[in-house]
């Protein structure tokens, strides 16, 4: 029931020792780290289970289920690097291993085969199956299993742009969430929304929506709420009102610090870069640019992606070394973006294309690309891409 920060408690009563010699425990573990954004320590704890249970000192009827949750959380860290065959390979596994009645781990393991068929290029596959999941009776008698594939079907929809159906899908979402008191997922539901109206230039609904997200409290999963924070900033600076956007990240920033959680902490940094840009503080983004590294090149089905706003940083430096590297890592997001058929990420990085392409005197190759971004966010009525780009 997203109770995750009871389930921390109750896992800290034990010590760590007691922790790291139990597969059980440590697969909690595994989970609070997932939860918490902390994905090396994450990868870590999975690898201490997987010794575990390789000792093969449980019953199988007891590992089995154990080394299913494995599987789970690393086809989720897998999406990240948008490995779709990889994806499906442990979901697929889990849904062998895991018990019916398991029905959180087992409906996150059914969404997750939607997701691996997504990044492998089969979206009405992906769409289909979640669908059929829905459909389910099982999933209708629980509140939290259908907002979880309620999540999944609009992630979908989001990476394929296709915005009228993920809006009437997030508000569902956004219903189910509110009416069974589940936070997490509320907060999620009105971070979708709230992607939306930005993009679209609704401009006053994004704010509603992403304030929803930044009041929730911190029992949701920290990597949502960041992405909530930052969808927020880049409204407040919108709407001109820099000076509560960088506000806004600096407090938050704060509260990254205290939870040691320093991978988001770079989200939040790249986005306090982006606000200078914008404010013509190229030199403050250049220094940021020059700090932060763009590997692994994760995160890009989210609504804010630091690589782009290196990118950004590079062009405004406008140089002919700043142009190449602009230009080199543009190609390396368009093969992924390509290769994951991401067309959510796929849009800016054609626009920043233009743009590059202009600074070059490349007249009709920025003509072609803008053609092509122009072509993608007519289907959705996406306009902010542009507008932020000047």
């Amino acid at each position: 029931r997203e109770q995750w920060q009871r389930l921390e408690r109750w896992l800290l009563l034990f010590d760590q020792a007691t922790i790291e010699a139990h597969a059980g425990l440590s697969v909690i573990e595994a989970w609070v780290h997932n939860v918490h954004g902390r994905w090396r320590d994450e990868l870590a704890t999975l690898a201490r289970v997987e010794t575990l249970l390789d000792r093969r000192e449980l019953a199988p009827e007891v590992a089995d289920p154990i080394r299913g949750e494995v599987h789970v959380l690393r086809a989720n860290l897998l999406g990240w690097t948008y490995d779709g065959q990889a994806v499906l390979h442990h979901a697929e596994r889990a849904l062998k291993l895991l018990p019916h009645e398991w029905r959180y781990v087992h409906t996150s393991a059914y969404m997750l085969v939607g997701f691996g068929d997504l990044l492998s290029g089969h979206i009405d596959r992906a769409v289909e199956r979640i669908r059929r999941g829905l459909a389910e009776s099982q999933t209708v008698s629980k509140p939290q299993h259908k907002a979880m594939l309620l999540f999944g079907l609009a992630g979908a929809y989001w990476v394929d742009l296709k915005f009228d159906d993920m809006s009437q899908v997030a508000r569902q979402y956004l219903a189910v969430s509110k009416e069974y008191h589940l936070q997490e997922a509320t907060a999620v539901a009105q971070y979708y929304l709230g992607c939306i109206h930005y993009l679209q230039n609704d401009l006053s609904a994004a704010e509603t929506h992403f304030s929803a997200v930044a009041r929730t409290p911190y029992t949701v999963s920290l990597n949502w709420h960041t992405h909530g924070i930052c969808g927020l900033a880049l409204t407040y600076r919108a709407l001109g009102k820099s000076e509560q956007a960088s506000e806004l990240l600096t407090e938050f920033q704060s509260r990254l610090i205290e939870r040691n959680n320093f991978a988001l902490q770079e989200v939040v940094k790249a986005c306090q870069a982006e606000l200078a840009l914008s404010q013509r503080d190229i030199a403050e983004a250049i220094r940021w640019a020059e700090s932060y590294d763009p590997q692994p090149f994760d995160g890009l089905q989210m609504f804010y992606v630091p690589q782009l706003t290196q990118v950004k940083a590079w062009l405004a430096q406008d140089t002919a070394a700043s142009r190449e590297r602009a230009g080199n890592q543009l190609a390396r997001l368009a093969e992924i973006v390509h290769g994951a058929h991401l067309k959510s990420a796929l849009l800016p990085v054609l626009a920043l294309q233009a743009l590059l392409d202009d600074a070059q005197d490349q007249e009709s190759a920025a003509l072609a690309n803008l053609e092509e971004a122009m072509a993608l966010a007519e289907t959705s009525s996406v306009l902010r891409v542009f507008v932020d780009l000047g």
